[in-house]
């Protein structure tokens, strides 16, 4: 059996489950790109994509859409992965 990936955040938002990418999280691209929504609206959405490994439109779809759903659930993957650094 393979090792787990520690660097997979696993978290709750909304009572429901979902993984995330720690080192993504950790990444200044990934964090610009999210920063910069307003001018590279296309950089967010890839750093999300890195960020959820890919399943952000997947994640979205289960949470019902909208930009402040993906606002919250980014916000509740960062604080996962704040709160594993420091434990």
């Amino acid at each position: 059996m393979a090792a787990k990936n520690p660097d997979i955040i696993e978290f709750e938002h909304k009572g429901k489950r979902f993984e995330a990418d720690g080192r993504a999280l950790r990444d200044y691209g990934v964090i610009k790109g999210i920063a910069r929504v307003e001018k590279d609206p296309a950089g967010y959405f890839d750093s999300l994509e890195a960020v959820f490994m890919g399943r952000d439109e997947e994640y979205m779809a289960e949470l019902g859409g909208g930009a402040s759903e993906m606002e919250g659930l980014y916000a509740a993957a960062a604080k996962a992965v704040a709160s594993a650094k420091n434990s």
